[in-house]
């Protein structure tokens, strides 16, 4: 009866955060912007940053523990992201690499441009 129970309270404590857990961030994302280029075989998009006072262009590079969704939270592919799509992105650490801003994609939710 107590292996039973500690075997039950053992399970619950290694499956009940994961389901409490969310994959959007509850923080506003670092960086929200327009699609204008893909180099899917890179495994990087870029974006116009949405900010009236600068239209800056960000490279946005997709990790291993990346985690990219619809607006439902369903898992997407960085190949199924085209131009014109509006996407909001936390991030994982951002650069500049020649010249040409970057940063790497922690969350990105991806809203359909139609």
């Amino acid at each position: 009866m107590i292996r039973m129970a500690a075997v039950t309270l053992l399970l619950s404590s290694l499956f009940l955060p994961g389901c409490l857990h969310s994959s959007v961030p509850e923080e506003p994302p670092q960086l929200s912007g327009t699609v204008v280029d893909h180099q899917h075989g890179q495994g990087r998009i870029q974006i116009r940053i949405n900010d009236e006072e600068d239209q800056q262009l960000v490279w946005l590079i997709e990790h291993l523990d990346s985690v990219i969704l619809s607006p439902e939270e369903e898992p997407l592919s960085i190949s199924s992201i085209r131009r014109g799509m509006e996407v909001n992105v936390w991030i994982i650490e951002r650069e500049e690499l020649e010249g040409q801003p970057r940063a790497v994609i922690d969350t990105m939710i991806v809203y359909d441009s139609n």
